[in-house]
Order: C-alpha cells, then structure tokens, then sequence
C-alpha cells in the first residue's frame, strides 16, 4: 500500500465533524501524547530500558503486548497525519518523499546532524 493509497482509505473513516485543521493538529497531539505515555509508563514498569530498548533475555508476554500496543498507537498517528494532510489538501506520499529527499540532500552535505530547518 502506498501512503496515497492509505491516506484516501483512512479518510472513509473520518466524520464531517473531524475533517478540519483544529481536529487533526488537537487529534495528531493527543495521539503523540498517547504513544509517548506508554513508552514512559514502559520505562516506568522497567519494560524498557530508559534508552527505549529492552533486555532481549527477559522479554515476556508483557512486551509483546507493549510492542502490539506501540505499533497501534503509530497507526492513530499516522491516522491523524494523514488526516492534517487531507485537510490542507496535501498528499502524505509527496511529503515522503519530499522528506527523504531534504534528508538525502543533508547527509551528502554532512549536515544531518544539527540545526535548523535550511542547513
């Protein structure tokens, strides 16, 4: 599936009342927020190690719960991603590759590490 091809399908599951720009900024940081909660209640519970890695000799059902738990809460940002890109009438592919082509661009200058949105 192509990012085009999911942002058209995740949008059959936006309501009239959600499609516009206040609810998807709010919604996408909600869903940051969420994510970054379980991965801190995570370091918390000592699931993951503070670096956000975890002891490859003691992983349990508890951490494949998290991982599956994680990998949802991507998914509602991608969601709401592609959501703030449809409503600013924005392809989320073109800005893909408009992304890896900004950082193309500085690892062949050596700048990748730094500052700065123009480096």
């Amino acid at each position: 599936m192509t990012f085009d091809e999911y942002q058209e399908l995740a949008m059959t599951f936006c309501t009239k009342e959600s499609n516009n720009l206040t609810y998807m900024l709010l919604g996408l940081n909600e869903e940051v927020g969420e994510l970054t909660g379980k991965l801190a209640k995570a370091v918390r519970k000592g699931l993951l190690k503070p670096d956000l890695t975890f002891d490859e000799d003691n992983v349990s059902e508890e951490h494949f719960e998290l991982m599956d738990n994680i990998t949802k809460e991507c998914g509602d940002v991608l969601w709401m991603l592609a959501g703030l890109h449809s409503v600013l009438n924005k392809r989320l592919e073109t800005t893909a590759h408009l992304n890896i082509h900004k950082l193309t661009s500085r690892k062949k200058r050596g700048v990748i590490v730094g500052e700065g949105d123009n480096r």
